[in-house]
């Protein structure tokens, strides 16, 4: 708790052993982890170097930086003179690279890389004027490291040096990726010029992203081989347009490039180039809308999904020709949840086969068994077995880039149900294609399921890991009523468990249960009914209705107790007496508050005619896209008591053109979450019926506001239209603005708010006193003196 005490525990012993007095001690997660290198604070201090296996401990003192290898096989050692490798196999101490004796040092070493083996190094150094950058290369057996790169190299863009930005070897260790950097223009501005900005329509990019831009570094990657023979540019555009992917084959890569532009609406398409690292020259992939790439494990065809054919396409990386792999899948590749008016993404790659020519790839439940030369129709190796019994079926061990599954595993899988939301594992056989895939276990509770089996990825969720030297696996185990704990198991049908900690147990818990119900256009909806743990079904209680797109996959997860950071926290508002339901909302295109409507208020609906629910004591809270829900709701329904919204927007037009920092509004509503799919000029009535502002003279619910001046996602001044509006038509309206709260609040303000919108819901749901703060309005200059939290007994707001 200190900070600056190392304890080492001896595995099944009560022996520990203690040093104070540490700086620093980087733990090895590769390896066999027989080492430990810590660092003393003390003057000079000296680095401490210990075998865990032996207790055999060495010291080496003008240590100023150190690493393991990713292996932990090589101490590597940045003093002021230089850099030292230690073998740790046998001890051995080699000298890498030393300055010149004598005076202040020309060079400092500013950046070191091994490769994945911890064979080969890497390091850059930097002049004392912090500009002229080299880079060197160093492998055991050389006397010492070779100079391979310069600002003066041949084959550097001009007007160009070497950047820090980053450092790597290839996958094959035979080339080195590096970046370089323009320099700035040091053209100094006519000291009688007007500053003005100057925007044109012709602009690539918005003059308010650039003049941010120009405080970031304009960076091209670089390659050249370990030789520094030859070097390549790898993109034709600038970095931030491009993207690597960056295995090499027969000294060929594949690289992407996006145009640098900010003009969604001209669809400008990803060009993917074949680029030769002999001679730079370049053959076109083709052009479109690619998602996701994947190498082959030897690096002889990419594999990737075309979007707009829906298709996938193999790519003969030495041959330079590409061919159609999935036209014989007849079910949907992309995936289900996706709702937006764009382009379906594809559900994704699961690995591939031993032989580098057989791919697996998943649709929304199954997973198919493709041949990339296009010589055998695609198999279901899961038989249709998941979309029959409505399971998504995930590999649960991804395969390491290279790697490739052996054509005869057992493969397990993560399964998630999506109808009764139940986790668990299933086996595959892939020497039997015909076998269904085979039970292990399901639970109505949640080990661990993949962002693409659920609508949103699970925050706080751990993915399972396995033993390095034995087929055991380490996992976590939650439900609704049981908190998260370690478990182990070898066969996925037996688990072990290692903790047992239950803090839920000593307060007045939950308990969750899936809805189903018709929305107002007939579909059936789910979402989780949250009761408290004493559960009363004699009582009427005041229900929350709290919403974000869609939430019913976690039924079994075990909710996390905190302050409202801007989304409403279930356990603390189910623990003072609510209950709480989470409505999954089913969007079309152009009609995002219109969708949230036909959900929440079905569910209201359906839920008030239970009898232990209070219909005149509901109410509705959601958390920024969730906070233009509320506000949308409040100006169509007057079937709520109280509501309150946190971050979200209430004028479409007004935001549609606008820039937030670096973020460009008109994208997030034609095409992004806002799910407009149009232009406001080509359907501006579109915008009007989805603002909340134009109908804010039918508000009959109070409200209660939460957004902050320096919000970075939505535009805080949309909260300000939205009360002012309210505020001018007399309703009743608060709003909170904390200074120090962006889009999501810290500790201090999360309190503070928990607080308050407890008070607000208690007032209109439970009839509970009324606080000052909303009582009677605190003056500016009481700010921080009068919170207000105090409660009024007697008193009512008219």
């Amino acid at each position: 708790m200190c900070g600056d005490t190392l304890c080492q525990l001896q595995l099944g012993t009560d022996i520990t052993s203690y040093v104070a007095g540490v700086k620093n001690a980087p733990l090895l997660s590769n390896g066999r982890g027989d080492w430990l290198a810590y660092q003393l604070n003390q003057t000079a201090p000296p680095l401490v170097l210990q075998n865990l296996t032996s207790g055999r401990q060495q010291r080496f003192n003008g240590v100023t930086s150190y690493s393991f290898d990713p292996n932990g096989r090589v101490l590597l050692l940045q003093t002021s003179n230089g850099l030292q490798w230690i073998d740790l196999s046998d001890g051995s101490q080699r000298e890498v690279w030393s300055t010149a004796t004598g005076g202040k040092p020309e060079f400092t070493i500013e950046k070191y890389v091994f490769n994945a083996q911890g064979t080969r190094l890497l390091f850059m150094l930097r002049d004392a004027t912090g500009t002229d950058r080299s880079i060197w290369y160093y492998q055991p057996g050389m006397p010492k490291a070779s100079l391979r790169i310069t600002n003066q190299s041949a084959g550097l863009l001009p007007r160009t040096r070497i950047s820090n930005n980053a450092l790597q070897f290839s996958n094959d260790d035979g080339y080195i990726f590096f970046k370089v950097e323009e320099l700035a223009d040091t053209t100094l501005p006519d000291p009688d010029a007007a500053g003005v900005d100057v925007w044109s329509y012709r602009d690539s990019v918005l003059q308010e992203t650039q003049l941010s831009e120009l405080k970031k570094p304009v960076l091209h990657s670089m390659v050249t081989d370990t030789g520094g023979s030859r070097i390549v540019r790898l993109y034709l555009g600038a970095e931030r347009a491009s993207y690597a992917l960056g295995i090499v084959k027969d000294r060929f890569t594949i690289v992407s490039e996006l145009a640098l532009t900010d003009k969604f609406w001209l669809q400008t398409p990803l060009y993917c180039w074949r680029l030769s690292l002999k001679d730079g020259t370049r053959q076109l992939l083709g052009k479109g809308q690619y998602y996701p790439f994947s190498y082959s494990p030897k690096g002889n065809y990419l594999v990737y999904y075309d979007q707009k054919q829906a298709q996938y396409f193999s790519y003969d990386i030495v041959a330079g020709k590409a061919r159609g792999i999935s036209k014989n899948i007849p079910t949907l590749l992309s995936n289900e949840y996706n709702d937006r008016p764009i382009l379906p993404m594809a559900v994704g790659i699961a690995g591939w086969l031993e032989g580098d020519s057989t791919i697996l790839i998943y649709d929304n439940y199954d997973i198919w068994k493709v041949d990339v030369r296009g010589l055998n129709s695609p198999v279901n190796i899961t038989g249709g077995y998941g979309f029959q019994h409505h399971i998504k079926f995930r590999l649960l061990e991804d395969p390491l880039p290279g790697n490739n599954i052996n054509n005869t595993s057992s493969l397990v899988l993560v399964a998630f149900n999506t109808r009764n939301k139940h986790n668990g594992f299933y086996r595959v056989e892939l020497s039997n294609p015909k076998a269904l895939p085979k039970l292990l276990t399901m639970e109505a509770g949640m080990y661990w399921h993949t962002a693409s089996q659920v609508p949103h990825d699970l925050l706080y969720e751990m993915k399972p890991v396995k033993a390095r030297d034995t087929d055991i696996w380490l996992l976590q185990y939650q439900s609704t009523t049981e908190a998260r704990n370690y478990v182990i198991t070898r066969n996925f049908k037996d688990f072990s468990k290692l903790t047992d900690f239950q803090p839920q147990k000593d307060w007045n818990w939950l308990t969750a249960e899936l809805v189903s119900w018709k929305q107002l256009d007939g579909r059936t909806s789910q979402g989780v009914l949250y009761k408290p743990e004493d559960f009363d079904p004699k009582k009427k209680y005041p229900l929350i209705l709290f919403y974000y797109e869609k939430l019913s996959q976690e039924l079994y997860q075990f909710p996390r107790p905190m302050y409202c950071e801007g989304d409403l926290n279930i356990p603390w508002f189910v623990s003072h007496g609510y209950l709480v339901f989470t409505p999954d909302i089913y969007y079309t295109i152009g009609n995002p508050g219109a969708s949230a409507y036909n959900s929440v208020v079905s569910a209201a609906t359906y839920l008030s005619k239970r009898p232990y629910v209070d219909a005149h004591k509901m109410g509705i809270q959601g958390h920024s896209f969730g906070g233009f829900e509320t506000n949308y709701l409040v100006t169509h329904t007057h079937l709520f008591a109280a509501a309150a919204t946190a971050s979200g927007f209430s004028d479409l037009i007004s935001d549609y053109g606008g820039v937030l920092g670096e973020k460009f509004h008109m994208n997030y509503y034609e095409t992004g979450q806002i799910r407009v799919g149009t232009s406001l000029w080509d359907n501006p009535d579109l915008y009007i019926a989805n603002s909340p502002v134009f109908k804010l003279k039918t508000v009959t619910t109070p409200l209660l506001i939460m957004h902050n001046k320096a919000d970075g996602i939505n535009w805080g001044q949309q909260a300000i239209e939205l009360f002012t509006g309210l505020r001018r038509l007399n309703k009743k309206v608060w709003m909170l603005q904390y200074d120090k709260g962006n889009h999501l609040l810290g500790q201090k303000e999360a309190r503070d708010y928990t607080i308050r919108m407890t008070q607000f819901f208690d007032y209109y749901l439970k009839n509970k006193a009324v606080p000052n703060w909303m009582a009677e309005p605190i003056p500016a200059k009481k700010k921080g003196i009068n919170s207000g939290l105090a409660l009024e007994k007697e008193s009512r707001i008219p």
